[in-house]
């Protein structure tokens, strides 16, 4: 499904970062890795998330940006020049690849391109 697709995409046009990953579920079916330059959406909202530099913002399910920075205890997601960081353990919860994603979650979206799979 789309998980497999965002896997397959994202080794085509993200993937020679392996020193800027963060994996999730190592050597497993459902290994995530977490790249510098994905292509990234948020999945939960948060009125009081907080940038980089402390400031506080909202952040929107659905909105959409590219991981800025990996290490292994957090990445830095860019939201349209806002740069948020999440630790570790609020990665999975909060962030989701968005190479490939479902018709449900792209209404309303706006793209360039589109490539629909039946």
């Amino acid at each position: 499904g789309r998980q497999t697709l965002n896997r397959r995409i994202q080794e085509i046009v993200n993937g020679n970062t392996y020193l800027n990953t963060l994996t999730f579920g190592a050597n497993s079916p459902e290994q995530i890795d977490f790249r510098v330059g994905d292509y990234i959406t948020i999945t939960k909202n948060n009125n009081e998330a907080k940038d980089v530099e402390g400031n506080t913002l909202a952040i929107i399910n659905g909105d959409v940006g590219r991981l800025h920075s990996v290490k292994p205890s957090e990445v830095v997601c860019d939201l349209d020049g806002k740069l948020i960081p999440f630790i570790r353990s609020e990665v999975k919860a909060n962030v989701d690849h968005f190479w490939a994603t479902t018709i449900h979650k792209s209404q309303g979206g706006q793209a360039e391109d589109v490539v629909i799979l039946i």
